[in-house]
């Protein structure tokens, strides 16, 4: 606490409550304006044409900037109630509502004090050893020395309440300020984005990039810093923050005791954007389904020491589906490809120096066209292009004999109870679907081997037609 430092309890108070007062009523008529914007402008099927497209693209922009007005005002409102709570969690039944805390006061009391136990503690012992006093004496010396040490630690008290709701608060009301300057400078763009009374959306870019990446760097700071060491992009924080603000928040609360586990929120972030998919480790149980009408449903086991690397069908034995025979005629007239027998389907796409496999991976993760880095537990990987997907909604009779289904895909139960599985499903070329994956030259590199992740990083369209 600094001499000039000056806390004024009630006073405080009555200002956060009033200024929540008015952000809430600012907001109010906020969301107003939004409303009849997007009811009357934006979602208004009956206005159409070129002039009427160009006032629709001016009040989207609008309601894009004054939602971020109402979030800087929520953010204000956060930082005056954790004031108005510091106030009463550290002053309450302490310290009289309507005393005010000044700094150079307390100082010169505790100064006062301290000289005054000083002097009486020194002239207590003159008296009593010099002047042979006896110990009722004493005992009245002792009683307004304790007397007076109250006093002290209350008012060290008061100091120490003071320095705690500052240390509680010292960052608060200071992150607002970049957005509104923005918020401001978007409000000139878009006026300013009038030729001949024609509204220019073109012209007003910056602020839609500038915006959320300022908010989310003022609202979740640990958390863009996190992420940005994790090799994140601003775009695609904005990205996982608009697709899960949920999350964003557990991560959040997360990082402020574990960066360990924080990595297993990132990790959940990344899956529900549907770019990239863990795997459980060897050991690790999961819930498995012998098919959707199995009683129960669902069964916990372990994981196996290594996946199961299955076949999906051969190139010359493709005739069983026709959307899969189109797909895969469509990709081999396309592409140069290995047309060896007993090999795995390689495909000479442009762009990558190694081959692309091809075959089938769990529904809901990676569409068709889509191709797919998998990394192994070795820290190899392979592209893998994605030309069939494989349901986990399979009733018993639809699984083969010791088969199974769960959220990673496909996989066989052993004689020991654990789950062998089969993350990724080949096309193999010619027509010998009989020999096993890690049992062909091309595959060997798999055997005792299992997937971590898998990453979506590109994709191509494939044509379903004839």
């Amino acid at each position: 606490m600094e001499d000039n430092s000056e806390l004024h309890p009630e006073s405080l108070r009555i200002q956060c409550k009033k200024a929540i007062e008015v952000i809430d009523k600012e907001n109010d008529a906020y969301e107003e304006l939004i409303s009849k914007l997007r009811t009357n402008i934006v979602e208004n099927d009956t206005m159409s044409g070129e002039t009427a497209d160009s006032i629709k693209a001016y009040a989207s922009d609008l309601i894009f900037v004054v939602e971020y007005a109402i979030e800087a005002n929520e953010l204000d409102k956060v930082d005056h109630q954790t004031l108005l709570n510091e106030i009463d969690n550290v002053l309450a039944d302490k310290v009289d509502v309507n005393e005010v805390l000044r700094g150079y006061e307390i100082h010169e009391e505790i100064s006062y004090l301290e000289n005054q136990i000083s002097l009486y503690e020194t002239r207590s012992q003159v008296e009593i050893q010099v002047l042979g006093l006896n110990a009722i004496i004493e005992d009245e010396y002792a009683d307004q020395i304790e007397d007076l040490n109250k006093v002290l630690r209350d008012m060290h008290n008061k100091e120490e309440r003071y320095d705690t709701i500052e240390a509680e608060t010292k960052a608060i009301f200071s992150v607002t300020g970049e957005i509104r300057k923005i918020v401001a400078e978007a409000i000139e763009e878009i006026t300013d984005s009038f030729i001949n009374s024609k509204y220019i959306p073109s012209m007003s870019l910056s602020f839609k990039s500038e915006l959320p990446i300022t908010y989310i760097k003022n609202k979740y700071l640990g958390v863009y810093e996190y992420l940005i060491r994790y090799g994140f992009s601003d775009d695609q924080i904005v990205n996982l923050y608009n697709k899960n603000q949920t999350m964003f928040k557990n991560l959040s609360v997360t990082l402020k005791w574990s960066e360990r586990d924080a990595i297993l929120v990132v990790q959940k972030m990344l899956e529900m954007d549907n770019k990239i998919m863990y795997f459980p480790i060897p050991g690790q149980k999961i819930l498995a389904s012998k098919g959707i009408d199995d009683v129960p449903e669902f069964f916990e086991a372990e994981v196996e020491q290594y996946n199961s690397w299955s076949i999906e069908y051969s190139v010359e034995r493709r005739y069983w589906d026709e959307i899969c025979y189109n797909r895969l005629n469509y990709v081999l007239s396309e592409y140069d490809f290995n047309n060896n027998e007993n090999e795995l389907l390689k495909l000479n796409v442009d762009g990558y120096i190694e081959p692309v496999y091809a075959g089938a991976m769990i529904e809901g993760f990676a569409d068709i066209g889509d191709i797919v880095k998998i990394y192994l537990n070795d820290g190899k990987f392979f592209y893998f292009m994605i030309l069939d997907v494989k349901s986990n909604q399979h009733t018993k009779d639809q699984l083969s004999d010791g088969q199974v289904q769960c959220e990673y895909g496909h996989g066989y139960i052993g004689e020991n109870g654990k789950i062998q599985l089969s993350i990724c499903e080949f096309i193999v070329s010619g027509t010998d679907e009989d020999t096993g994956i890690i049992y062909r030259t091309s595959g060997s590199f798999l055997k005792g081997k299992y997937v971590t992740r898998a990453e979506i990083i590109n994709h191509i369209d494939i044509s379903e037609g004839e």
